[in-house]
């Protein structure tokens, strides 16, 4: 682990080398230079260490040693680029006394800075020495941080679920009591309780009910919410609420705006009427069912609440006529069908070799049926294909296991063997895990974005870009069960993960014993750290400042935050780096935010700040910017961000004051530039988007005429590393000419456009790569969908509000060749859809919501047999009526596994 700390700093002395030429003069760039060679020696020896399996206290005294230098060369360096940037304004100013005043600093702190260098020869000397009494040799084959363990992974191994765990081995049966349990007409609200111990697969089971197919034509609405430890009363019933209904966005800002008895007020009135479903995962007192329990009506007949837990007495007092269902661990033959799925990725007992299957089943024993054990054990093994490499991980786990439960030993010893296995750089993409909280479910665009400002991701080969190896760290992640699915997108991509409590456990005890990162507790927050989350209680943080070091790199908020408390922040953490604000409830980011001049990532994603301070432009080295909110009436964005130009990722909010243009054109290495507002801008501003050919994403919104909207795309016909586009018109005009200008465009393209083109597209005029396309008030017949149905790479289909105009469509036979999930919501003049036998032969999921006028099951779906899912919201009675049992349109769906349905049905037109 001290080996890929050694590892960033030698990547960071490398970067400072050729970005800070000027500021590294009088030799003291040879010294850093000196500095880089001796970490690069350093790191060849750790490597030899960890896979030498040197151990003892010696041993790790001198681990540590190793890492604290690091972080000391660090912190050298940082200081001296901290003083030379000041140094730089005030030259600046004018006078004679001032530039004597920065001529002599500037000497003073070289001088300083060559007796730290020499303090560090020392050090080093004296960790040589140390090497030798260990015997710790040199790995000729070490010497710089490699990724390329990466690309002999295994591929994402994970099949559509949408949501579902697939794997529920050994679960069959209880899944056939808990729904019969479920189905039951009780009068009164019933409380069905899941009870466990940790790893047992609780959640599996409760998700496997949940989505069960039955299930979901039984219950009205369903909602699911974690609970935790350190639940939140408000974000439960927020969740519950939301996802209970569907709002507009004028709803949502609303209730937003709610406070806690408000909110139990609303969630008890949209119940009430309803046949309701609920799931509170993994709760651990009975004070948090006491808090919660008021907004739970009786509801209709049948309603019902699941609640996972490991205590016993929580589930009998949550309900004490209802007997909690005890959850019981794997026979072995269930635990040998699992491990096979994760080990051999379901092969058959043929496809492997009895020499395999013996050490396997002995190993097995020692994960004592839990499935979360088996998971992982068996996604460590998958990675390893010979009998030596299998023995290699039975001989560890008897050591584990000979240690005993109170030394490390048992299952959590087993968990604790797939961090060990870990290739350094996944080691340090997974310890930053332990800054969020439990239960949290992590975005994927989060943890990347996190992950590349860390520098965790240093190398890539030629045509690769670190965000694509960033993502395939995590799904490496995945496919060792280390980090499991949270939710996933029409196609099957994962967008959100989750963490064991088991396995956090292990996560927060590795960062913690390695100095890495932790949450902020008052009484046991370690001296010199590097990384701190405050996950409550921020008015103890607020007074604990001083108390903290000044070299705090990373800093992320979980709790309410009040505007005075991070003033402090950002006077004492000079030296901060990231800022993760995203998702607390602020109202105002002070001025002071501009001293944070090493700041990297900024974080403001669903906050509630609504103006940002122009001292923001003094953040030049900030590379991620994300101030997305969806609802938020206006956010002031003051036109400085030309300033930061080591952007890579900026987010604005959907919504933006459209008095300001943002001046954009210096910022030639941004990679994604998302929800720009052109309304302002002039032709002369449009044509600057051309310097920016390094984008990969790209979002305009409020597009005012055709000719603005043609413009942008003339500048996108020219980046070649584009993947997406979204495109947006304010809703009074239309949106572009034609798609003429990237009609040849040859890399594969996801695109969004909401506007109404002038000249509507034929056969030629798409992308022939398209992948994704998501069309808005587009006004398309059957002419542009035949032209669409013929583009070879299409996965995915979006229809919303008036992107079709006509009243009947009309799918041909052997359309859309690899389209996977087709939507359609608020086609108000569709009334009919026919599918010829060989269209979409790889559909998986539908969606059809608010199609008022459509009332007949769709003719020919009978014909996709790929088809797993079919949402029906908000759509009118009789298109509901006639798809279920009894309806004349059952032959058309009765095939297909999960079809979901909401009974409020579509607006009036």
């Amino acid at each position: 682990m001290a080996e890929s700390a050694v590892a960033s700093v030698v990547f960071r002395l490398g970067v400072l080398l050729a970005r800070e030429a000027e500021v590294l003069l009088s030799g003291v760039s040879n010294q850093v230079e000196w500095l880089r060679s001796e970490l690069i020696r350093m790191q060849g020896f750790l490597r030899y260490a960890e896979e030498n399996q040197l151990e003892g206290q010696p041993i790790n005294n001198w681990i540590t040693e190793i890492r604290d230098l690091a972080s000391e060369i660090e912190d050298a360096i940082t200081l001296y680029i901290q003083k030379e940037a000041a140094r730089r304004e005030r030259r600046g100013w004018k006078g004679f006394p001032n530039r004597v005043f920065t001529i002599n600093s500037k000497w003073k702190d070289l001088h300083k800075f060559g007796k730290q260098i020499e303090e560090i020869q020392n050090k080093i000397a004296s960790i040589h020495r140390s090497r030798q009494i260990y015997g710790i040799g040199e790995n000729s084959n070490s010497n710089t941080a490699k990724i390329s363990a990466i690309e002999t992974q295994k591929q994402l191994r994970r099949t559509y679920s949408h949501g579902v765990e697939e794997d529920v081995t050994g679960f069959e049966e209880n899944t056939h009591q808990l729904v019969a349990q479920l189905l039951n007409e009780d009068r009164r609200l019933r409380v069905v309780s899941i009870v466990g111990m940790g790893g047992l697969g609780k959640t599996t089971l409760a998700k496997q009910v949940y989505h069960h197919k039955d299930v979901r034509h039984h219950f009205d609405c369903s909602a699911w919410a974690f609970i935790s430890q350190q639940p939140s009363r408000r974000d439960v019933l927020h969740g519950f609420i939301k996802r209970a209904n569907h709002f507009c966005k004028e709803d949502i800002e609303m209730i937003q705006q709610m406070n806690e008895e408000e909110l139990v007020s609303k969630l008890y009135k949209i119940l009430d009427s309803k046949r309701y479903l609920l799931v509170l995962d993994d709760i651990w007192r009975k004070e948090d069912w006491d808090c919660l329990k008021s907004a739970f009506p009786n509801g209709r007949k049948g309603s019902k609440i699941i609640i996972t837990t490991r205590n016993k007495e929580v589930a009998l007092h949550a309900d004490p006529f209802s007997i909690p269902y005890k959850l019981e661990t794997l026979t072995p033959e269930q635990s040998w069908d699992l491990f096979c799925k994760k080990a051999f990725n379901g092969a058959t007992n043929s496809s492997y070799s009895p020499a395999l299957e013996k050490i396997g089943k002995e190993m097995l024993e020692k994960c004592c049926g839990l499935p979360l054990a088996i998971v992982v054990l068996g996604g460590l093994l998958a990675t390893k294909s010979s009998v030596y490499e299998w023995e290699d991980v039975h001989e560890s786990i008897k050591s584990i296991f000979a240690k005993g439960e109170q030394h490390g030993g048992g299952v959590m010893g087993i968990l604790a063997l797939s961090y060990d296995d870990l290739p350094y750089h996944l080691k340090r993409c997974f310890l930053y895990l332990a800054l969020f909280p439990e239960d949290c479910e992590i975005p994927r665009r989060r943890l990347i974005q996190l992950w590349l400002v860390e520098d965790f991701i240093v190398e890539c080969r030629r045509g690769e870009t670190l965000e694509s190896l960033a993502n395939k760290c995590f799904e490496e992640l995945l496919d060792r069960f280390i980090l499991e699915v949270g939710s996933i997108s029409p196609i099957g991509r994962v967008k959100t993960c989750r963490i064991h409590d088991l396995m956090r456990d292990l996560c927060v005890s590795k960062a913690r014993e390695q100095n890495f990162a932790e949450s902020y507790h008052p009484a046991k927050t370690s001296l010199g750290l590097r990384r701190n989350a405050v996950h409550f209680d921020a008015d103890r943080y607020y007074l604990s400042l001083k108390k903290h070091t000044s070299q705090l790199r990373s800093l992320s908020f979980f709790t309410v935050l009040r505007s005075y408390q991070l003033k402090p922040v950002c006077e004492h953490f000079k030296s901060l780096q990231i800022l993760d604000l995203e998702g607390v409830f602020v109202t105002r980011l002070p001025k002071e935010i501009g001293r944070l001049r090493q700041l990297k990532y900024l974080g403001l994603r669903n906050t509630n700040i609504e103006k940002i301070p122009s001292s923001i432009g003094n953040l030049q080295r900030l590379e991620t910017l994300d101030l997305f909110h969806r609802s938020l009436p206006t956010l002031i964005v003051p036109n400085v961000i030309w300033r930061m130009k080591q952007l890579r990722y900026i987010c604005l909010p959907e919504r933006q004051n459209q008095d300001l243009q943002l001046r954009i054109d210096t910022l030639t290495g941004l990679q994604a530039l998302l929800n720009v507002s052109v309304s302002r801008w002039m032709e002369e501003d449009l044509g600057h988007l051309a310097n920016l050919t390094n984008l990969r994403k790209l979002s305009i919104l409020s597009i005012l005429n055709p000719s603005q909207g043609q413009a942008v795309l003339e500048s996108v016909r020219k980046f070649h590393y584009l993947q997406t586009l979204k495109l947006k018109s304010n809703g009074l005009g239309k949106l572009i000419h034609s798609l003429e200008p990237i009609s040849g465009f040859k890399h594969p393209l996801r695109m969004n456009l909401s506007g109404e083109i002038e000249k509507l597209p034929g056969p030629l005029d798409f992308p022939p790569k398209l992948t994704k396309l998501t069309l808005e008030e587009s006004r398309f017949g059957q002419l542009q969908l035949s032209a669409l149905e013929k583009l070879p790479f299409l996965m995915v289909l979006n229809l919303y509000t008036e992107s079709y105009v006509e009243k009947e469509m009309v799918c041909l036979r052997n359309g859309f060749p690899q389209l996977e999930f087709l939507g359609f919501s608020d086609l108000h003049e569709l009334e009919k859809w026919r599918i010829e036998e060989g269209a979409m032969p790889r559909l998986r999921r539908l969606h059809i919501e608010y199609c008022n006028r459509w009332k007949m099951v769709p003719e020919g779906l009978r014909f996709i047999t790929t088809l797993c899912e079919l949402d029906v919201i908000k759509m009118p009675k009789e298109f509901e009526d006639n798809i279920k049992g009894n309806g004349v349109g059952f032959c058309e769906v009765q095939h297909i596994p999960s079809i979901r349905f909401d009974l409020k049905y579509a607006r009036k037109i």
